[in-house]
């Protein structure tokens, strides 16, 4: 029972709901995080367009992102069945599906520009490999070049004694190394230049895939759920999560975790990304139902700017209430390789079960006293006046007033009665 002082303080109203059990559908404060730094990042890091098959050479137009100072304005990009042109040895992706050689036709610079604030700190990543153009052991050489985007300068990666990067033909290399942008350069041109190549011809080798440059990846998981509130048992709720890497790096291998909530069942074939409908089964797509939680592999990578939106279905058992739903996007960091987190708001629906029906028998014995007894209308505390009463009045002793609600909640009124004037409780 709710206390008077409590009732008198909330108002009829506010008790009610009290004595309900019901509450607003909001979403606790638990999103981490919430925003992200201002991002600085390359477009179309892993050269995954224009969408190609073997090797492809055409304008910088048709390659966003990226830009040449070969006076043709040509790059190449290979993709999947390249074993023709590479001495029968396909050359899988670092990353992806594709990936870029740096020299098209002529020796030239591959490069992009982005907007920079001095005084920060970049981290840069790159995979490179040699192509296989003799019966050996092949080895490419190249520099990362980083300045103003007219001047730049070869960079020492991590670990090593100059800027000379050198791979073989066998398997990609990883290279990383930090830049801290100089005062007043607010443009910072981040690009490769060819040192050698195992064919003599500057125009073979040195291929480059999964370039990073800038700060990491930061993804943000937003949820939201739509239906009933508050829902009843059968009701059926549409969960919607949102995820958004407003970072400058991409994600990878970023998979969605999202429990059914406790007092809820899964509705099945609900689940989707992006529009396109998924089985629940796994390792047939990109999503599934495991144990008690839908999961949803993201495209990798997954660059800056992008979204996927997942969707599912859950129906109310009315076994719990509220129902609460968080999401969790795991990744590692494109730029880092450090394993990060997300974690959505909180979504809550409270479920009603309704009040099984009941009938009362209530006996009511008046007693009829002289016609000089009335009862005299008077303001108790709680500032409500009562009606005045007309006619024969109760004899002595306690009223008892019951306001029946629905869903399982009643008021309860009690006064009791004496000769003369009354006194209200």
């Amino acid at each position: 029972m709710i206390p008077a002082r409590l009732r008198r303080t909330l108002g009829c109203a506010a008790a009610v709901t009290l004595a309900l059990g019901l509450a607003p559908n909001v979403a606790a404060a638990q999103q981490d995080p919430e925003k992200c730094p201002p991002p600085v990042g390359l477009t179309n890091s892993s050269f995954e367009q224009p969408d190609v098959r073997g090797p492809w050479l055409g304008p910088q137009s048709q390659v966003p992102g990226w830009s040449t100072t070969a006076s043709d304005k040509v790059i190449e990009i290979w993709g999947p069945g390249n074993a023709g042109a590479n001495r029968g040895l396909e050359v899988p992706a670092a990353t992806g599906d594709q990936f870029a050689e740096l020299n098209a036709t002529q020796a030239s610079t591959l490069y992009q520009d982005v907007a920079t604030t001095p005084g920060q700190t970049l981290r840069w990543r790159i995979s490179h490999r040699a192509r296989n153009v003799t019966a050996g052991v092949d080895q490419d050489t190249m520099n990362v070049l980083i300045g103003t985007p007219t001047q730049q300068h070869p960079q020492t990666p991590d670990g090593a004694s100059g800027p000379d990067i050198v791979d073989d033909d066998s398997a990609w290399g990883q290279w990383t190394g930090d830049y801290e942008v100089p005062a007043g350069q607010t443009t910072t041109r981040f690009g490769f230049q060819a040192v050698r190549s195992a064919s003599g011809n500057p125009t073979f080798g040195n291929f480059l895939d999964a370039i990073e440059f800038g700060t990491p990846a930061c993804l943000i998981t937003t949820k939201s759920v739509t239906g009933p509130n508050p829902a009843r048992a059968g009701d059926e709720l549409t969960y919607t999560v949102a995820v958004t890497n407003s970072g400058g790096a991409a994600a990878l291998d970023a998979v969605l975790t999202d429990p059914i909530p406790e007092g809820s069942s899964f509705v099945p074939a609900s689940l989707t990304l992006d529009g396109t409908a998924l089985t629940d089964d796994p390792a047939d797509d990109a999503g599934e139902l495991s144990g008690s939680a839908a999961t949803v592999r993201l495209p990798s990578p997954f660059e800056p700017g992008t979204t996927a939106t997942i969707t599912f279905k859950v129906t109310a058992t009315g076994d719990k209430t509220p129902l609460d739903n968080t999401a969790t996007t795991a990744y590692t960091d494109g730029l880092t390789r450090d394993k990060d987190k997300s974690t959505s708001n909180t979504v809550t629906n409270p479920v009603v079960t309704p009040t099984p029906t009941t009938t009362t028998t209530t006996t009511t014995t008046t007693t009829t006293v002289a016609p000089t007894t009335t009862v005299a209308p008077t303001t108790p505390a709680g500032g409500s006046t009562p009606l005045p009463s007309t006619g024969a009045s109760a004899g002595p002793g306690l009223v008892v007033a019951v306001l029946l609600l629905g869903l399982g909640a009643g008021l309860v009124c009690y006064a009791r009665l004496r000769r003369g004037r009354p006194r209200a409780r």
